[in-house]
């Protein structure tokens, strides 16, 4: 029973603390963000104008039918016809139906169309790949805005309790006379400011965490860690000029303003077109049944039809349409240069940034043991009297800010090095899961519901 009730608490007491980790993040956004909901419909909503280009060369296929009923009355003295002798006033009844289909055998513009709707459909497939790697980004950056919401707060926590205790020792020295009243003040000071930052540090974590709950549609208590296990290394390939052309070849907003440029001139094609002759094609059948007609009671007729219409002069509306058209090609064409530029651009940048977001990793560890060594000294220093109390609460403020400084650098090199990849076009979920890899529940971040607890 003890062994049964002990299983029990702990299975509860593990479900209580369970805290999400990065996949988990993920996979909550492709189901709830918004924003990729709103893509995904835009896309559908893209994907039916090739469909509906197409239904314009399809046959075309109209029936029609009606019923009515007459009341009449005609004068007896005027001359009689034939069937009509008896009838002075009466009701019938008549009924009709007709059938028509039509078939375009040729159009120009029409078939131009199509083919612009099927580069418009890669251009919107596209544009929700772009939407789908941009998810990626929202969901890392948000967690890791957690994360370096929780270390800012650890930080000015730890440094807020190394003042405090600095302060209870200036009070002590000076109740004893070894130090001056301004020692006294000075970390009063340094420990109101240090308050001030704690509560500061506390209110963005619980802001980072409703911002992350925004994109996944999930309130999350607790989230895992970036173990130290992570590793920094250099991005691969370690060619700058590679990353360059492949973010050239597969970024998705660049092949969007690609295909932005061939719709474009599919269009103004179709503008041509205007002046091009169209052939139908139709036929049609019609019934109907009226006891009044001069034609007889039952009328049938078939009909077969070919129809060619030649434009000759519209206004001049063709002219300023090509003109639109063509200005449009431009307009496309230039927005395509604008982005080839940008992608390289930012490529570059990128590559270059997580190469250095790899030397300032190694750089802030190694900072925190030298700054940690300087505060050693430093307080050894105040307490023979050789440096004073402001000089051990800057070393303090040193030590603390490269501990956080640490931690951030390498919340960058994170994010960085998945903006390269969304820059060259290879950002997927694959990533995630490799990233995943590296964060452990040990330890979970917590989020802060109060401003007065810790």
């Amino acid at each position: 029973m003890r062994k049964w009730l002990l299983a029990s608490f702990i299975g509860i007491l593990a479900q209580a603390i369970y805290s999400a980790d990065l996949q988990t993040v993920y996979d909550d956004a492709l189901k709830n963000d918004p924003e990729l909901a709103a893509a995904v419909a835009q896309n559908k909503i893209n994907r039916t104008g090739l469909p509906i280009a197409v239904s314009t060369v399809l046959p075309q296929v109209n029936f029609s039918a009606g019923r009515g009923e007459n009341e009449f009355e005609r004068r007896t003295d005027g001359p009689s016809f034939p069937g009509f002798e008896g009838f002075s006033d009466g009701r019938s009844e008549n009924e009709s139906w007709s059938v028509s289909v039509s078939q375009t055998l040729f159009d120009a513009g029409a078939f131009i169309t199509i083919l612009s709707a099927r580069v418009r459909l890669d251009a919107a497939n596209q544009t929700l790949v772009a939407a789908e790697q941009n998810l990626i980004i929202r969901t890392a950056q948000a967690y890791m805005n957690v994360l370096r919401g929780q270390d800012l707060l650890e930080s000015s926590l730890a440094a807020e309790e190394a003042v405090e205790r600095q302060l209870e020792q200036a009070q002590q020295r000076f109740d004893v006379g070894l130090v001056a009243i301004t020692d006294v003040l000075n970390t009063t000071a340094a420990y109101d400011n240090a308050k001030v930052s704690t509560i500061d540090a506390k209110q963005n974590q619980g802001i980072f965490f409703e911002s992350l709950g925004t994109i996944t549609g999930v309130k999350y208590e607790q989230i895992n860690r970036l173990s130290e296990e992570l590793p920094i290394t250099e991005p691969f390939p370690e060619d700058e000029e590679a990353w360059v052309q492949q973010a050239l070849s597969t970024n998705p907003n660049l092949i969007v303003a690609e295909k932005n440029v061939a719709a474009a001139k599919h269009d103004r094609r179709r503008v041509w077109t205007t002046y091009a002759p169209v052939l139908r094609a139709s036929g049609s059948k019609s019934f109907s049944r009226d006891p009044l007609s001069f034609l007889g009671e039952e009328t049938e007729s078939q009909s077969i039809n070919l129809n060619l219409s030649i434009p000759i002069f519209q206004g001049g509306r063709n002219i300023l349409e090509h003109r639109t058209a063509a200005l449009t090609v431009e307009q496309s064409k230039h927005n395509l240069r604008l982005q080839r530029l940008t992608v390289a651009r930012d490529t570059r940048n990128l590559y270059r940034a997580v190469v250095t977001d790899v030397i300032r990793v190694n750089a802030k560890q190694k900072a925190i043991e030298s700054n940690q060594a300087a505060l050693e000294a430093t307080q050894t220093g105040y307490e023979v009297g050789t440096r004073n109390v402001v000089d051990v609460l800057l070393a303090q403020q040193q030590l603390y800010g490269a501990i956080f400084d640490y931690a951030d650098s390498r919340y960058n090199y994170v994010l960085n090095g998945l903006r390269l990849k969304l820059s060259a076009g290879a950002l997927s979920g694959a990533d995630i899961e490799s990233l995943n890899q590296f964060t452990t529940p040990d330890n979970p971040v917590t989020q802060i519901l109060s401003l007065t607890g810790r």
